[in-house]
């Protein structure tokens, strides 16, 4: 169970990750504007212009805030975390 559980938040860390490359892209190329608030509790509250320039937000606010989460979850993915962090993570 606590494999499955792993994997299905690899998957989640993943496809923001995703979220956040393609949102990239398709926001460089407009002029929208975005804006993310954080409340008392830190829970960002995203506005945009549309739906690529939230897309954009949600991002960038998951990468403020997992930047290292999200790196390791792609690397993980792409099979290269052994030539960031050691031997350790090398599988048989």
């Amino acid at each position: 169970m606590q494999t499955l559980t792993i994997r299905f938040i690899e998957l989640m860390c993943c496809s923001c990750f995703i979220t956040l490359i393609f949102s990239v892209v398709a926001y460089g190329q407009s002029e929208q504007q975005v804006t993310i608030y954080r409340d008392t509790y830190g829970v960002p509250h995203i506005y945009g212009d549309s739906e690529e320039a939230v897309a954009y937000g949600h991002g960038y606010a998951q990468a403020e805030d997992r930047l290292e989460t999200l790196l390791k979850a792609y690397r993980k993915a792409e099979g290269t975390m052994a030539e960031a962090f050691g031997e350790e993570f090398v599988e048989p």
